[in-house]
């Protein structure tokens, strides 16, 4: 088993000399059978090793006397040993979620600072093959893509390894016998108020005595299909992303114009990598998610939002998709510039440029955007501004007036998306309110002359 493992390492290249490998050790037989295994390879690469152990406290004298087994055996094969007490309890009811997930949660945190304290640069895990087809299964019932069929990777963001995934858990107990390692057996792996419990003793077994044995295997075979052709388009997306997104902080902005027309599968993609490469998130995200979001985009009226897991929030304004991590309610000041004729003019605090030309009346065809408007009906200068105390203005088809105010009640628009909201105005009256609706005094008519085009796109990155 040592130089399969080995071979597994030299395979994905997990570990290079001169490497501090941390490795995660509950003390059952998976994780103490990474860590004697990695023990024997460490002299060859040569690399360092040290052991880590977070106590969930779930099973109190069990968590302990399992932490001080790691201990013990770490001490006897000469190995750095750190550990942890959180009690996964209160977290998972400070968090709103499962102790599984709490645990989970827990322990990477502790994993992450503890590599930065003693400067380790790679973190081994023990999860193994059955563990790979648990987590597929998982994903599937809650409902997922290609990406959550590939299950658990053999090495993730370059530092997490998992050098035991093409072995059972009967490979693993079976090398623990046979070196000698006594390890102990965690009572909680066999409560099935767990759903990865519930699916390895139920779920699974029932498959491979029913309708298939080498089930195992079988789903093995498909992930291992998936990882490739998941990793062709992963190279593919990311060539994409240079056009397609700009990062802002804690923000991702993503150009609609690119972004609708591509297929369905490259945007759940690209949407997939602009959560995890620049929000670093991915908790609680699934398909059902990220097909909200592609359909905020493509159908969505402007300044509409999304709220999703995690603290994730979406949005579409001008041409504009967003993502967004820790978002606050965005605040805009006063803006307010001169649009000449013909003329173009970026409108930075909406990221968006707004054009006004002279075209015959032939020349136009009726839309939302562009619209044309009755040039004769223009008094003095046009302006481009965000809403004032006391706008008043007549929606087309009306035959007086209303508060700006009520309008944008009336259109549904978020109070605080209104400020976003540019107003094209002459010296008396506003216009056009972009990208909703024209005033009725300004409509062309039969007597009409000359028409102006007014329009609003997203610029470009």
């Amino acid at each position: 088993m040592i130089e399969k493992v080995a071979a597994v390492i030299r395979k994905f290249n997990m570990i290079e000399m001169a490497d501090i490998v941390m490795v995660g050790v509950s003390g059952g037989p998976d994780s103490l059978a990474l860590l004697h295994i990695l023990k024997r390879l460490s002299p060859i690469y040569p690399f360092k090793l040290v052991a880590a152990h977070l106590n969930h406290m779930l099973r109190e004298e069990d968590a302990d006397r399992d932490e001080a087994h790691v201990a013990s055996i770490c001490k006897e094969w000469d190995i750095p040993f750190f550990s942890k007490k959180t009690d996964v309890k209160i977290l998972a009811m400070e968090l709103k979620v499962s102790e599984e997930e709490a645990g989970r949660r827990a322990r990477y945190e502790f994993f992450s600072k503890l590599m930065k304290d003693i400067k380790a640069n790679k973190l081994a895990l023990a999860h193994h093959k059955d563990d790979r087809v648990e987590t597929i299964l998982h994903n599937f019932i809650r409902g997922t893509g290609p990406h959550g069929l590939r299950g658990i990777e053999y090495v993730r963001e370059n530092f997490v390894l998992r050098p035991l995934l093409d072995f059972s858990k009967e490979d693993i107990v079976l090398y623990c016998k046979e070196e000698n390692i006594i390890f102990r057996d965690d009572i909680s792996n066999y409560n099935l108020s767990y759903t990865r419990n519930r699916i390895r003793h139920e779920l699974i077994p029932y498959i491979k005595t029913n309708f298939n044995p080498n089930f195992t295997e079988a789903v093995m075979r498909m992930s291992n299909v998936i990882r490739e052709e998941n990793d062709f388009l992963e190279q593919y997306c990311s060539g994409l992303v240079v056009d397609l997104f700009k990062v802002c902080g804690s923000k991702v902005e993503i150009l609609l114009e690119l972004f609708n027309p591509l297929h369905l599968s490259l945007k759940r993609r690209l949407l997939r990598i602009a959560i995890q490469r620049y929000l670093d998130k991915f908790s609680g995200i699934e398909l059902v998610h990220i097909d909200d979001i592609i359909t905020l985009f493509s159908d969505a009226k402007q300044g509409a939002r999304l709220n999703l897991p995690d603290g994730l929030k979406a949005g579409k304004i001008y041409g504009l998709g967003w993502i967004a991590k820790n978002l606050d309610v965005e605040v805009i000041g006063l803006f307010e510039y001169a649009l000449n004729l013909p003329g173009n003019v970026f409108v930075h605090e909406i990221n968006a440029n707004i054009s006004a030309i002279y075209k015959h009346k032939n020349q136009i065809a009726l839309s939302s955007n562009p619209i044309h408007i009755d040039a004769d009906r223009v008094q003095g200068d046009l302006i481009i501004r965000n809403r004032r105390v006391g706008d008043r203005f007549k929606p087309l088809g009306m035959f007086c007036e209303k508060k700006l105010k009520e309008f944008f009640i009336d259109w549904k628009i978020p109070r605080d998306k209104r400020d976003f909201i540019p107003l094209i105005a002459d010296s008396c009256n506003i216009i056009w309110v972009a990208g909703y609706q024209i005033n009725e005094d300004y409509k062309i008519k039969e007597s009409t002359l000359t028409v102006i085009e007014l329009e609003i796109s997203p610029s470009s990155y």
